[in-house]
Formats: C-alpha cells, sequence, structure tokens
C-alpha cells in the first residue's frame, strides 16, 4: 500500500457517505421545524440519527490520514512531520474558508452579531465549543470543526506519547486508552446533571458534550486503522463481509441507539438509560466505521 495519502482513493467514497448523512440530517431537521406533519415520527428519528454518524466518519478518517505520516515515521525509525508545516497545511486548509463562511452570516445575513473584540475573537478561533452556551452560535454547524481543529492541535503530541510506548504493540495499547477515554468521557457526561452555567463563562462542564475528550474514541478508530495500513497488518474479511457488517451497524445506530438525539431529551430521560445507550451506539459506529474502512483499504 502507498504510503502517499492522496493514494486512497476509497476515502473519497467514504466523505460522499458522511456529507451525505450529516446533509441529510439538517435537512430532515429544517423541513420538520417549516412542515412538523412532513415525517412521521418513525421516519424522522431514523434521519435525525444520521448526523453523528457521519461526523464519527469524518473524525475517524482524519485520525486515519493525519496520524499514518506520523505512524510511517516511527515504523522507518525517522522523525515525525515537523510542527509548523503540518499546523500551517491544516489552517490553510481549515481558517480562511470558514472565515469567509463566519463573515457571511454575521455581515451578510446578519442572522449573529459581535458583542466585543474578545467575542468575535473567541469564534474567529474556533474556540466557542469552549465557552458555555457559545457552541451552536454564530455558524453553529462549526463545533465540529472546533473538535477537528482540537485534534490538529493535539495530535502531534499524542503521536510522540504513543512513539515512546514502543512499537506496534505499545501504539495498540495508547489506542486502546484513548479509545476508553472517548467513552468514558461522554459516558460521563451523559450520567450526570450539571447546573445551568453563565453564558460564556470557559470550560464549563455543561459544554463537555462539544469537547474533544468525548471524541477520541472515534479518532483512534481511524489512528487504529493507520497504523495496520502502516505495518501491513493484513485483515481477511472478504468485501461482501465487510460491507454487510457496515450496513448491519448503520441500521443498529440509526433504529436502536437514541442516544443519538440526548440533547432533546427531557429530565426523564435517566442517566442509566442514556449511558447503556451510548455503549451501544459507540459499539455499533465503531463496528461500522471498521468495516467500512476495512473495505476502502482493500480498494487500495
Amino acid at each position: 500500500m502507498s504510503p502517499d495519502p492522496k493514494s486512497f482513493r476509497g476515502f473519497d467514497g467514504l466523505r460522499a457517505l458522511a456529507a451525505w448523512s450529516v446533509f441529510t440530517y439538517h435537512s430532515a431537521r429544517f423541513t420538520r421545524i417549516q412542515y412538523p406533519r412532513f415525517y412521521s415520527d418513525a421516519v424522522f428519528n431514523w434521519l435525525d440519527r444520521l448526523g453523528f454518524f457521519g461526523i464519527a466518519v469524518f473524525f475517524a478518517i482524519s485520525g486515519f490520514l493525519l496520524y499514518r505520516p506520523y505512524v510511517v515515521a516511527a515504523r522507518d525509525g525517522r522523525r515525525g512531520p515537523r510542527l509548523l508545516p503540518f499546523w500551517s497545511r491544516r489552517f490553510a486548509r481549515v481558517f480562511p474558508a470558514y472565515w469567509v463562511a463566519l463573515a457571511f452570516v454575521v455581515v451578510v445575513f446578519g442572522q449573529y452579531e459581535f458583542r466585543s473584540i474578545g467575542h468575535a475573537f473567541t469564534f474567529a478561533t474556533l474556540t466557542q465549543t469552549y465557552r458555555a452556551t457559545y457552541g451552536l452560535r454564530g455558524l453553529g454547524v462549526a463545533w465540529t470543526l472546533c473538535i477537528e481543529v482540537s485534534f490538529y492541535v493535539a495530535l502531534p503530541g499524542m503521536a510522540w506519547v504513543l512513539r515512546r510506548l514502543g512499537g506496534l504493540r505499545g501504539q495498540l495499547i495508547g489506542l486502546a486508552a484513548m479509545a476508553v477515554t472517548g467513552i468514558a468521557a461522554r459516558s460521563w457526561w451523559l450520567w450526570t446533571r450539571r447546573a445551568v452555567p453563565h453564558s460564556g463563562d470557559w470550560f464549563e462542564a455543561a459544554s463537555f458534550d462539544r469537547w474533544i475528550p468525548g471524541y477520541l474514541d472515534w479518532f483512534a478508530l481511524g489512528m487504529l486503522m493507520a497504523m495496520l495500513s502502516a505495518y501491513r497488518v493484513r485483515v481477511s474479511i472478504p468485501a461482501w463481509a465487510a460491507w454487510t457488517g457496515a450496513l448491519v451497524s448503520v441500521g443498529v445506530v440509526v433504529r436502536g441507539c437514541p442516544v443519538v438525539c440526548v440533547r432533546g431529551a427531557g429530565p426523564e430521560a435517566s442517566g442509566a438509560r442514556l449511558g447503556r445507550e451510548a455503549s451501544w451506539e459507540r459499539s455499533a459506529k465503531s463496528c461500522s466505521m471498521s468495516c467500512s474502512l476495512i473495505t476502502s483499504r482493500r480498494r487500495t
């Protein structure tokens, strides 16, 4: 397999699947607001679960493509990618387009207004998810970009720690710890009750569901695939079995895991129930993405 990320053509299809999932989710949401009777409850609940599935696929792809150069460097005994060029490329890929979109929202459409320079700086730097009640303001859908940027900042440090753990086995242990941390962080947020925070406060626990710790398992899955790819670990799963597993897992996510809509749940939703559903959701998404990524690797 070529070490050049551009050679992984199978990821184009995965990106398309993820983009379609997110687009369908938002379309269903807005349609439901304007025409409440347009969808039956069963159809809407199915569509409503696609958003987080698409986000999970995007995060796994980022984990694979961005971590793989670090794995290859560690395998060959070389230095990993240099920090400044890595962050410069990430900056150029995300921020200019984001600033243009944010300017349209604020200046052209007038859908949001900055009250101060500090307020504007928060949104310009994609750190709004770390301030209470700011996560969905401005360009609301950008909260996933906040997590992506957090991953870009943290990845060199993560790669350094994983490399210090040793070869294949050490990195596997490190990635398993990342996955457990992500599941534990998300479950903690689902199980606990929090006081209503003051708007704009930094690092309030109420905003924890949009911080990177709760999504480390999704990134770790892509990083695991990068490691298996770099070390030429063969996973002998027929294409038909991989796709069957992926489709079955998607069905489990969108039909049997209402935790995806947890933000809309009322006080009657118990922490224990949500915690159990979170575990099923994580397992199903991980299985689905694993099968999809394996199928992608088979094509490259």
